[in-house]
């Protein structure tokens, strides 16, 4: 299993019952061992020493504990007391510990390629796979494939930053290489994805993805490949492309020198200001020592960014010097490899997230309105397209500074951009050198087929001669963010830089109000708030600075059915945290930072309920209640019974989106909305 405790370091690494992983990678080997070894190179995890007792780790089911096992047997213990700990069978002990060796995880790689027989030798296979071993005697089963092929570099475990969304991606770019004519080459390990099914690949070499492993298939495929592609596959195959290139691998595509100049924040921050491209103001530093005078030349709030890092990891919005310090004192254990990027953040800014495919000199771009506001990483955020409240003059700067951002950086193929747009100018946050795990979305939204255009224009096909159809813009379409705080409660619910969902939902409507509740309910909210109590609490800052907003929304809410048990700006008595019934609750909407409301979130949490707790998440909610509350049609005869269609509330909707011939529509404003039990809704159609 991929277990998150990496990313998640707060939060207690116990397994149980319950199911914590986010991923699960395969090794495949000629012996256990062998399989063991794979694995543990394929989990892509940031190692980090064991710390604590570790007869403790042995004793408890943890995520780390073939880990302690490991360094047990290294330390002497003996296999039988390992055994007796762990209550894991002495045979599986005794294997572990004829690991050749325990420290070296690149060890064991393989010098013969194996096969696996998905006809089980009744007849040829057309759809085998392989996976290498060092076994002694192996002979090679894996005769290279003739004719032109490219490898495509997979994203390995499913983790928090780089989800199925790479397999998207990776699935596409075989289709648009086998239309091409070229075979394509798998290399993966997550058993779970598409692009590791046999039949997807004209080959799968079922492998870590490390320089070893990637150079072994790389020499036993050289005859007729074109390149391997890194840029389907997420930050664990950039993170190969150095040492590709050093040992003289054509990569396809975007090359290294572009995709270190695009990772490398301070690199990239340079490139953008010499084309003419307004950044925030930047510091980048190699050493811990120079960060609090990066600070100050910036000035406060100040947002610091690794290099080369996966979902935002590392990343955080500084606005006092203690907090300076407390983030210095938690990371300067490790010296930076890569530069830390130290930009002025943007208080208050729209965030608009951008997936382009470049052919070199032209470029398509698919532009996506962030409903969070700055700050907010874009993978936890409600995202829409097209966008809703954005200028046509901002719309048409982003497009000329993604084409010239796509010139600049040299690259071909899919391309990622992170703006900011406050008080009318455009900002570039950060270029990402690859697909994005908003790649699906937007090409599901748009209908523009990003990762088959970029596999074009990788062959060298220009984007004027693909024949592209138009983006589509009559319907909304919204993403909504699936967040872990139930399966990990010690995190605190709350939204920052780094990212931390692991999943999202979309919704589909031909109107914004329409979309967003498909939407909500599909991220798996318990149901539509209407009907139901509603909860404000509303920071003091927040009330001094919009007293009218939080009036027009309790306005909305009671316009739509709902029952506004606290509205902090309206009312000075109003239950404290603590004494909220939030079993009662259809939705809670907490803006505060302050224990208490951090304590009324984790309670909310726990229970289920639908909440927001950013301004940003508010706006969207806003938008969406202006439309009115939606109608609800019962399913006719037929379909299945406790499921419900949305169906347009606003003036021009003339039809159900459901299928039912014999709609029964009722309104949730009506008298009759208390007998609803809004939990059991879902969308169909």
């Amino acid at each position: 299993p991929r277990w998150p405790f990496d990313k998640f370091r707060d939060v207690h690494s116990g397994i149980g019952t319950g199911m914590r992983s986010t991923g699960e990678v395969m090794g495949i080997g000629r012996t256990f061992e062998e399989a063991v070894s794979k694995a543990m190179r394929s989990l892509d995890a940031t190692p980090s020493p064991l710390a604590g007792d570790l007869a403790r780790l042995l004793r408890e089911p943890n995520g780390r504990r073939l880990e302690a096992i490991l360094s047990a047997l290294d330390g002497g213990w003996a296999a039988t007391e390992i055994a007796h700990l762990t209550g894991i069978h002495p045979w599986f002990i005794d294997r572990l510990a004829a690991m050749s060796d325990v420290v070296d995880q690149g060890s064991g790689i393989g010098h013969a390629f194996k096969m696996v027989d998905t006809c089980a030798a009744e007849f040829e296979a057309r759809t085998p796979y392989f996976y290498s071993t060092s076994a002694p005697g192996s002979q090679n089963e894996a005769t290279a494939l003739t004719g032109p092929k490219a490898i495509i570099l997979g994203a390995g475990p499913i983790r928090i930053g780089q989800g199925v969304e790479f397999d998207y991606s990776t699935v596409h770019a075989c289709l648009a290489l086998r239309s091409a004519g070229i075979k394509s080459i798998i290399i993966n390990n997550n058993p779970e994805t598409v692009s590791t099914d046999y039949s997807t690949s004209d080959r799968l070499y079922f492998e870590p993805l490390d320089i070893e492993a990637v150079m072994a298939v790389i020499a036993n495929e050289r005859d007729g490949l074109r390149g391997v592609i890194p840029q389907f596959g997420g930050q664990t195959a950039i993170h190969l492309v150095q040492a590709l290139h050093e040992r003289g691998v054509r990569i396809l595509g975007t090359q290294y020198e572009a995709i270190d100049a695009a990772e490398d924040r301070g690199r990239a921050s340079t490139a953008l200001a010499c084309a003419g491209i307004p950044t925030p103001r930047w510091r980048s530093v190699g050493h811990w020592q120079d960060v609090e005078g990066a600070v100050t030349e910036v000035g406060f709030p100040a947002l610091l960014r690794p290099s080369y890092v996966l979902s935002g990891s590392g990343m955080t919005v500084v606005r006092a010097w203690d907090e300076v310090d407390r983030y210095i004192r938690t990371h300067a254990h490790t010296p930076l490899s890569k530069p830390l990027l130290i930009d002025h953040f943007l208080e208050g800014a729209t965030e608009l997230d951008v997936d382009a495919v470049s052919d070199g000199e032209e470029t398509l771009s698919v532009v996506m309105e962030q409903l969070e506001e700055a700050g907010v990483h874009s993978g936890d955020s409600t995202e829409v397209y097209p966008t809703q409240t954005v200028p046509p003059s901002i719309l048409a700067t982003i497009e000329e500074y993604t084409r010239r951002i796509a010139r600049a950086f040299g690259i071909v193929g899919l391309l990622n951009v992170q703006y900011a747009v406050l008080d009318g100018q455009v900002h570039v946050l950060e270029v990402n050198p690859r697909a994005s795990r908003s790649v699906p979305f937007a090409s599901k939204a748009s209908h523009v087929p990003l990762a088959d255009l970029a596999v074009r224009a990788i062959l060298g096909e220009r984007l004027r001669d693909m024949h592209i159809d138009e983006a589509r813009t009559d319907r909304v379409c919204i993403k909504d963010a699936v967040l872990p705080f139930r399966v990990f409660p010690e995190l605190p619910p709350l939204l920052g830089p780094e990212m931390q969902s692991t999943g999202e939902s979309m919704g589909i409507g031909r109107s914004f109000g329409e979309a967003y509740w498909k939407a909500w309910l599909g991220a798996g909210m318990t149901g539509l708030p209407f009907g139901r109590p509603v909860y404000l609490s509303i920071s003091e800052t927040e009330k001094a600075l919009e007293p009218e907003r939080w009036e027009s929304l309790s306005r909305l809410l009671k316009s739509s059915g709902c029952r506004v048990i606290v509205a902090t700006p309206l009312q000075s008595a109003s239950p404290a945290p603590d004494e909220v019934d939030v079993s009662a609750l259809g939705l809670a909407i907490v803006l505060g930072r302050t224990p208490d409301d951090v304590t009324l979130l984790r309670r909310i949490v726990a229970r289920g309920i639908p909440y927001l707790s950013t301004r940003g998440g508010v706006r969207g909610l806003e938008m969406a209640l202006r439309e009115g509350a939606p109608h609800l049609r019962a399913c006719a005869q037929g379909e299945r019974v406790g499921h419900y269609a949305l169906a347009s509330s606003s003036p021009d909707s003339s039809r159900d989106t459901g299928t039912s011939t014999r709609p029964e529509r009722r309104d949730l404003n009506g008298a009759n909305r208390s007998t609803w039990d809004t939990r059991k809704m879902d969308v169909v159609g």
